[in-house]
């Protein structure tokens, strides 16, 4: 009598294949993450636009060690320095910085810039989350500002300069710039856009209009003509590095200070345009310490006497 065994399942080759069996262990949970305001970053606002913090891979934090990054900054730049001092033809010939009027007005020009790019930055955010515009209507607010530097800049400065002297108008300019971050700096959370912000575009149209072109004619007329390329790289180089300098404090500076009242139990808009009101202030101190250095360290121009030819003539007889 046959038996009939199980057979053993193969491939088509005849190989034997083996059989899986089921793994019937459970499947392991990933714990639920919760949603909403209670994790981090969530429902708060940073008066910078940003979120909680910059993570990397997996959420964990980036290390980068500023103060090791701050240390090779130093070296490189010391190692320039000196290097520009033993070559032959140096890209930075140390005799620029002994040039007075050129070395102070790139400070003033990096106090300046330092404070406007903040106002740029931080007012557009402001708009936006405190006084509710959106994206299209922020871009509109600022209309003001370039159109009156632009009239400003090409009709007005130029004639001012000539008939008073650059010195003079840069004074004025940056005047006006502290009366215009004064202005921002009592901006109310429930403030309105006509009676609040308006006033200060026109005050910083006007402001930055008779300002940069001065301190550009006085950065430029402290160098020789041999020197007049790498005053103006040197210009424009301090403009880059004062606005990066100045968005970065001005906004940390914000972001740390709604925060703080946050914490307090502040609410947010509240917090917020308390925040943007203490950069506002210190973006005012930035613009009178311009002031003051330009004040005790550019010097006055010589006057031009014009006599007539007859008292020429009757001092010469």
């Amino acid at each position: 009598m046959a038996v009939d065994l199980p057979r053993q399942p193969s491939d088509r080759r005849g190989h034997p294949v083996r059989r899986r069996t089921p793994d019937r262990r459970r499947p392991r949970r990933r714990p639920a993450r919760r949603a909403g305001p209670a994790r981090r970053g969530a429902g708060h606002r940073r008066p910078d636009g940003g979120g909680a913090g910059h993570r990397g891979h997996r959420g964990t934090r980036l290390d980068l060690g500023p103060h090791r990054r701050r240390g090779r900054g130093g070296g490189l730049l010391g190692a320039f320095a000196l290097r520009q001092r033993t070559a032959t033809v140096p890209l930075f010939p140390p005799r620029v910085l002994a040039t007075p009027d050129l070395v102070a007005a790139n400070a003033v020009q990096f106090l300046t810039v330092a404070a406007f790019f903040g106002f740029q930055f931080l007012l557009a955010v402001e708009l936006q989350l405190v006084l509710g515009l959106d994206a299209a209507a922020t871009g509109w607010a600022f209309l003001p500002t370039p159109v009156v530097i632009a009239v400003t800049s090409l009709g007005v400065a130029g004639r001012l300069v000539a008939r008073y002297g650059a010195r003079t108008v840069l004074l004025a300019g940056l005047a006006l710039a502290v009366v215009g971050f004064l202005l921002l700096a009592r901006l109310p959370a429930d403030g309105r856009y006509l009676t609040d912000v308006l006033p200060a575009m026109l005050v910083f149209g006007v402001a930055g209009g008779l300002t940069l072109p001065a301190v550009t004619t006085l950065a430029m007329a402290g160098a020789g003509e041999e020197d007049a390329g790498l005053a103006s790289g040197l210009a424009n180089t301090t403009q880059q590095v004062g606005g990066a300098f100045g968005l970065a404090a001005l906004a940390t500076l914000a972001a740390g200070r709604a925060a703080g009242l946050s914490a307090r139990g502040w609410v947010e808009v509240e917090a917020l345009a308390a925040g943007y009101r203490t950069a506002f202030a210190v973006a005012a101190g930035l613009v009178t310490v311009a002031l003051l250095v330009a004040v005790v360290t550019l010097r006055r121009p010589a006057r031009r006497v014009r006599l007539t030819s007859e008292r020429e003539a009757g001092k010469v007889g």
